[in-house]
């Protein structure tokens, strides 16, 4: 807009000029003059008052520009979803969450969370076994309490004093306990692994015939069509649990059987030192049960 009123002013004073002078412009150079200043009027007196950044203001019906011209296709809306109007990127654009639900960014997912559980529950039966078998409580010299009886030399495979024949009827009626619930809660350990086993063998049919086998007993939950999995670790979730719950509830009774004779000291005098002390198979007892106790929430929770 400056440049236009500098050409007016410049030719207004050689109009001022010529006339003094008395000499007349070329007809050209006033056509031009004519067509510019009309064209400078219109301009200012279109203009809505605003003006860009080169001091030019907008005429009626043009949208305003700034300094910087437009990138091609401002116009129109990018196809791109990570990319705004305009064609700039938009750092900003939510972008839709991963595919998997809420166990997808998880450390343990219930899958996973499965197989820990029936690795720990392998580990425990395996524990109650050799804990049951072992000796509960070494006496010095080398002999060892077991729940099947008194050995003399604990090494040894045969016994010298089996549990029923023992003369103290406290110890001999704890240890008689001790081995009832140890061998219960071994039997429950194996229900639950019988699930899995089950669950496995079905997914083994169903891969070799591409068909699910007696789908009417096994391949839906009351005609929904439920998966296989669903039935075994859902629908029998809290069977499972329950059936845990009996293992951890047997086991503590099994070793406190061991940890009463310990603190007792049954048929001895309370007076003399203590001669023996807490043996390789009460130390398995306990660790399978603590295994057992600390994945059983985390299967209740994830699966």
């Amino acid at each position: 807009m400056m440049y236009r009123e500098n050409d007016l002013q410049r030719g207004h004073a050689a109009n001022e000029r010529n006339k003094d002078h008395g000499s007349t412009t070329d007809p050209r150079n006033q056509s031009q003059h004519a067509q510019y200043n009309a064209g400078g009027y219109a301009e200012c007196d279109i203009s809505d008052g605003s003006a860009d950044g080169n001091n030019r203001h907008t005429q009626r019906g043009e949208t305003q520009r700034s300094g910087t011209h437009a990138p091609p296709g401002a116009g129109q809306p990018s196809q791109d979803p990570q990319v705004g109007y305009g064609g700039y990127a938009m750092d900003n654009v939510a972008t839709p969450p991963p595919p998997g639900g809420r166990h997808s960014e998880a450390v343990v997912s219930p899958k996973n969370m499965q197989t820990v559980f029936l690795g720990v529950c392998v580990l425990n039966i395996f524990f109650a076994i050799l804990g049951t078998a072992l000796s509960q409580l070494d006496v010095i010299g080398g002999a060892c309490y077991t729940f099947w009886g008194y050995k003399r030399n604990c090494d040894s495979v045969s016994y010298t004093i089996r549990t029923q024949l023992l003369t103290c009827t406290p110890t001999r009626t704890r240890l008689q306990v001790g081995a009832a619930f140890s061998i219960i809660s071994i039997f429950l350990v194996a229900g639950i692994l019988c699930f899995y086993i089950r669950e496995a063998v079905i997914k083994y049919m169903t891969r070799s015939t591409g068909s699910l086998p007696q789908a009417q007993q096994y391949g839906s939950v009351q005609g929904r069509g439920a998966p296989l999995k669903e039935i075994i670790l859902a629908r029998k979730k809290w069977i499972i649990v329950g059936l845990a719950a009996l293992v951890i509830l047997c086991e503590v009774i099994s070793w406190a059987m061991t940890v009463s004779i310990y603190i007792s000291r049954f048929c001895e005098g309370a007076a003399q030192p203590r001669d023996n002390a807490y043996g390789p198979g009460f130390a398995l007892l306990i660790v399978g049960t603590l295994l057992l106790l600390l994945a059983l929430p985390g299967f209740i929770i994830m699966t």
